[in-house]
């Protein structure tokens, strides 16, 4: 995005549900588009469409491929309420930087509405697993990331405490105290 290469991007532009930008390949330029909104996303595709080129895949193929792409499930996943209120839920298994890169993404494209963050646990951090979840909590709370932050999970119970949120001991009572205040 930032340097000269075979494959880059530019013109990229955040929506609510999806990133749009243009693929720089083989001498041409093709619109694209990712279904995950977050400028992070677009460095992941380009990583991809960096490996079809290379294999001799013709642009328009990569451009579908990156457009069909199916996101993992509670990884950016954002919920738009009938009230107004978003709600990103980031609960599935991510480590520090991508959980940071979804924060940040979700509070600009939604700088203007209620967020609530649901976030689990990171796991496969070893003996910084504890550190990473408080210096999480305290990205959150010192940016004002969100209206509301709620946790589940061991080590999310970190992030909870430290950013001012809620830890629940499992999805069901997480599930059931956003029922009853959203």
């Amino acid at each position: 995005i930032k340097n000269n290469s075979d494959v880059t991007a530019c013109d990229i532009s955040l929506k609510t549900d999806k990133t749009i930008f243009v693929l720089k390949a083989n001498g041409r330029k093709v619109k694209a588009e990712i279904p995950l909104c977050g400028r992070f996303n677009v460095y992941n595709a380009l990583a991809a469409s960096a490996c079809a080129v290379s294999l001799g895949i013709p642009v328009e193929k990569i451009v579908r491929g990156i457009k069909n792409f199916k996101p993992q499930k509670k990884r950016m996943e954002i919920l738009a309420l009938k009230n107004g209120i978003v709600v990103l839920n980031d609960s599935y298994n991510a480590n520090p930087a991508s959980m940071r890169n979804a924060i940040e993404n979700f509070v600009k494209i939604f700088y203007n509405r209620r967020k609530i963050l649901v976030l689990g646990d990171m796991l496969e951090l070893g003996r910084y697993e504890i550190d990473e979840h408080r210096k999480l909590g305290k990205f959150l709370y010192e940016n004002k990331s969100a209206d509301m932050v709620c946790t589940t999970g061991n080590l999310s119970k970190n992030i909870a405490e430290t950013a001012g949120g809620k830890w629940f001991k499992n999805t069901d009572k997480l599930s059931e105290y956003l029922k009853k205040n959203l």
